[in-house]
């Protein structure tokens, strides 16, 4: 191969990198569960029941078990994102997840990798020991 082709297939590479890269969500997390209760409109922490693709977004179908802030039912809708590129949020059908929603379009609940959305596991203490006890939802 001639230094041209080399020089191409660099500059190739380079090109695809950036371009890749840049797709990724790129957003900084609320520093502290406070901040995160404070940016959200919604906070609760509940069961996701279905995770389905709806357009170009994603639907999770939450059983709602303790609220610490907003007017939500016992089952709610939140929409995500639709990937990583859009900041879509990965829920997983079967788990439970402490939820910061904002209202969007329609009033419909919203959130993404960008808010403190996290897996209700270990990784949620410090949410969860920060936001209290809430109040429970009575599960229909």
């Amino acid at each position: 191969m001639n230094r041209f082709g080399l020089l191409v297939g660099a500059v190739f590479i380079v090109w695809w990198s950036v371009v890749g890269s840049g797709e990724a969500c790129m957003c900084a997390q609320p520093a502290t569960p406070q901040e995160g209760l404070k940016r959200s409109d919604a906070v609760f922490l509940g069961l996701v029941e279905r995770f389905e693709i709806k357009g170009t977004k994603r639907v999770a179908t939450v059983r709602v078990k303790t609220v610490w802030k907003g007017s939500v039912t016992s089952r709610v809708r939140v929409t995500t994102g639709h990937d990583d590129g859009d900041c879509g949020f990965h829920f997983i059908a079967g788990l439970e997840y402490v939820i910061y929603a904002t209202r969007g379009a329609f009033n419909a609940l919203e959130t993404n990798m960008c808010s403190r959305t996290i897996h209700a596991s270990g990784e949620a203490a410090e949410d969860l020991k920060a936001l209290g006890p809430g109040t429970s939802i009575a599960t229909r």
